[in-house]
């Protein structure tokens, strides 16, 4: 699971440097934590690094990705110049020990250790013996189950804290603490404990203990030896009996007492008479954040707006308007986003619903293509044998438990095993179709997917487990390993109503990362299209369509399609918007010579060419129309005054478009044969009426055609 530190630091630092403030004495001035985050993996560390002035007043450093800084040794000798640094936060890193010089920050009060799976806690104890005043110490998911016992190095220690480690072993942590005379204050939240072990009565100089988001049902009778005991966080537990269990600590002066918000007065009232001088503070449950799945960025908006190309059926374009083509780019455009296929077949089928479905395992879609690929790890596994002969006792395994397994909700249930419920199953039958016990194997049968949800009238759990073709629904009750059925009893609803919470919690999760992904889909497609336009305008369209945006080009290139020829007509006399209208008339193209000759009709005859003043004009491109056949020819012309030889039929029709050296288009609507020779011998002069470049269009050279 890929956590977002960025975010939740900035969120972390703005708490502390808005709240934190520290005092060396009453009526001093107050010295304010300044924090700073550095990405040891981003170029950017560098820089921060580089002014020396900023880090002096630096009191917090978070670095991340430690180990991957180009030479994350170079930056740990660099915090030497952070000269007011207290709290140094380490997380994300897969170093197994750190650099000796560590143990030289003799100015460290406060360490934190986060995502540090791979750190060599023995070592790094040994390399931290020698810091004089160091103080507290936070160690969260690092994947801790045995404290070194080098803990107890750390002689300074008043502050500990072990959170999100669920296979800390809590009796032998104790036992490793108990030599820090100086220690104060431990925490051991969001831990999935089940058990207090009675030796935490040994700690017996703690002031404040935090045991918060946890299992418990109870607490030891050693609680009570907890004399100087101040402080108490116990919220977010499964305690049979709250005011029976904080009853064990009647004998000690509590000043604040944290608990759940779902007591009764009555509980509460009973739990003030027994800590009179304590706050009471009830704890709401925490609010499942919401998300945002829009795309903020502006361009991918405007590509969002103009994803749906206007239809060209329809006319935009107002009636009379005069729109003009400014490039045959228009004619591309389909074919050229017709081959870039974007296929949005991006999965957005819900939490549940993939539950619902057999074509997912867990949550992920089934590998129809490499069905090994879908071997599940949930399974359930018979457990001790039962002093009744007719019960069926089980557990629910997976070799992916807790919180970055795949089924966090069930430490709901952690330190208990199942009894079946139904009448309708013998040991065999059930064995055969739920665990496949054999002779050196205790599970061979496997499921995709769990879901439980409580009966109260029944007193038993429906668990509804998925196998690759059917859902079958399994009516059981949970028992603790070291329990009772009364005790069990009395947990259940806390129990569903624990399980549900991280339930919707991993649902929500879910359903965040699959909108996160589903937009970095979409914005790939969009900026794949946005790369496309900006390529398609470069190669196709003219300098005057290059300034529209996407939207205003659209919008003309549908006025265009709605009706091409009088766009056409409306445009420049440029010889290509011709040639486009001649295409669309159905006139055939004759340019080449074979095509010119091949009639036997056809006769070859030497032209010039004179404007309707009798000024010679210089034509560098001449185009022949034959009207009668539908037939027109593009010959080349010169730079100079040249004679063409064209090749016509006596019999047709035909007009004459010429283009000029200095851009301006003649026309002859018709030529008279009568007064033309065909011969190698004789020049004919052809009289043209010629127009301007910049008042003549397509329209008007047409007209003059009789087109």
């Amino acid at each position: 699971m890929q956590i977002n530190w960025s975010l939740f630091y900035r969120i972390f630092f703005l708490v502390l440097i808005g709240c934190q403030l520290s005092f060396s004495a009453v009526g001093q001035t107050p010295v304010v934590q300044k924090s700073m985050f550095i990405d040891c993996s981003s170029n950017k560390s560098k820089k921060q690094l580089k002014n020396q002035d900023e880090l002096s007043e630096i009191t917090i450093l978070h670095a991340n990705n430690l180990d991957k800084a180009a030479d994350f040794k170079e930056i740990i000798k660099k915090i030497y110049d952070f000269s007011n640094l207290n709290t140094l936060i380490i997380s994300n890193s897969t170093l197994k020990t750190w650099p000796s010089e560590i143990a030289d920050m003799t100015f460290l009060e406060e360490l934190i250790i986060i995502d540090c799976e791979d750190l060599n806690l023995k070592t790094t104890f040994k390399q931290m013996q020698e810091l004089p005043i160091l103080s507290k110490l936070r160690l969260t998911r690092n994947n801790i189950e045995y404290l070194p016992k080098e803990i107890s190095l750390l002689k300074h220690l008043e502050d500990i804290s072990i959170s999100k480690n669920r296979n800390l072993d809590v009796d032998d942590a104790i036992d490793k603490l108990q030599p820090l005379n100086k220690l104060k204050s431990l925490g051991l939240p969001v831990n999935q404990i089940i058990e207090i072990p009675s030796n935490i009565g040994k700690l017996k100089y703690l002031e404040e203990l935090d045991i918060r988001d946890n299992n418990l049902t109870d607490l030891p009778d050693e609680i009570g030896n907890l004399y100087d005991l101040e402080t108490l966080n116990i919220e977010k537990n499964i305690l049979v009996n709250p005011t029976g269990t904080l009853k064990k600590l009647s004998g000690i002066n509590l000043k604040y007492l944290s608990v759940d918000a779902d007591l009764t007065e009555d509980e509460l009232n009973q739990i003030r008479q027994v800590f009179p001088e304590a706050m009471v503070e009830e704890v709401l449950e925490d609010e499942l954040e919401g998300f945002d799945s829009s795309i903020s960025e502006q361009d991918i908006q405007d590509e969002q707006v103009t994803d749906t190309i206007p239809d060209p059926t329809s006319t935009f374009r107002k009636a009379g308007s005069t729109v003009k083509i400014h490039s045959l780019g228009y004619l591309q455009y389909a074919d050229f986003f017709d081959k870039l296929v974007y296929t949005y077949n991006f999965d957005t089928t819900s939490f549940d619903a993939r539950f619902l479905s057999k074509h997912y395992r867990y949550t992920n879609p089934i590998d129809t293509n490499n069905l090994l690929n879908n071997s599940s790890d949930l399974y359930l596994q018979f457990t001790k044998k039962s002093k009744k002969k007719d019960e069926i006792h089980f557990t629910i395994g997976t070799y992916k438990y807790g919180p970055k397994g795949d089924f966090p909700e069930m430490d709901a249930f952690r330190g208990m095993y199942w009894v079946l419920d139904q009448s309708n199953f013998t040991k065999k039958e059930f064995n055969k179709q739920f665990v496949g016990k054999k002779l050196f194997n205790p599970t061979t049968v496997r499921f995709n997917d769990l879901r439980l949800s409580y009966v109260p009238h029944k007193k038993y759990f429906a668990i509804q487990i998925k196998g690759l073709d059917t859902t079958y629904t399994i009516l059981a009750h949970p028992r603790a390993f070291n329990g009772n059925r009364e005790s069990d009893l009395k947990t259940y609803e806390k129990r569903s109503s624990k399980y549900i919470k991280e339930l919707d919690r991993r649902r929500l999760k879910f359903h965040k990362q699959m909108y996160r992904d589903e937009n970095q889909f979409k914005r790939s497609i969009i900026k794949s299209k946005i790369r496309a336009w900006t390529d398609f305008r470069r190669v196709y369209l003219s300098p005057t369509e290059q300034l529209m945006p996407k939207v205003q080009w659209l919008n003309y290139y549908s006025d265009i399609l709605s009706d091409e020829e009088e766009a056409l007509r409306n445009s420049k006399a440029y010889d290509k918007y011709i040639d486009r209208w001649m295409q669309l008339n159905q006139y055939r193209n004759q340019s080449d010579y074979v095509s010119k000759t091949k009639d036997s009709s056809t006769r070859m005859g030497l032209f010039t060419f004179r404007d309707q003043d009798g000024k010679n004009l210089i034509v560098t491109k001449l185009l022949t129309i034959d009207q009668t056949e539908k037939e027109y020819s593009y010959y080349k012309g010169s730079n100079g005054l040249k004679e063409l030889i064209l090749y016509l039929k006596t019999q047709n029709n035909y007009s004459v478009v010429a283009f000029m050296l200095n851009g301006d288009v003649a026309v002859l609507d018709k030529i008279d044969f009568s007064n033309i020779a065909f011969s190698a011998n004789t020049v004919n002069s052809l009289k043209l009426q010629r127009t301007d470049k910049e008042l003549v269009t397509l329209g008007m050279v047409l007209s003059k055609c009789g087109l």
